[in-house]
């Protein structure tokens, strides 16, 4: 699927590893990297699940990593 941004600026930060990290730390920036891959490997997005599998995955993953959860 072909995805475009808003801005060259925003495509700039969303494509380069480094900048997201800057921008919005190192735990969003991995979700959001996971979730750009996802769509852009879907054919179009019929192909996506709605939801929120993504984000429950995303905060079990941080609260069991910060020691919230056994």
């Amino acid at each position: 699927m072909d995805i475009d941004f808003a801005t060259t600026k925003l495509e700039k930060v969303c494509l380069t590893s480094r900048a997201l990290v800057r921008e919005f730390g190192s735990a969003v920036s991995e979700a959001f990297e996971r979730r750009y891959a996802f769509l852009e490997a879907a054919p179009s997005l019929a192909d996506v699940p709605a939801g929120r599998l993504i984000a429950v995955t995303f905060w079990a993953g941080t609260a069991r990593a910060s020691g919230q959860w056994p």
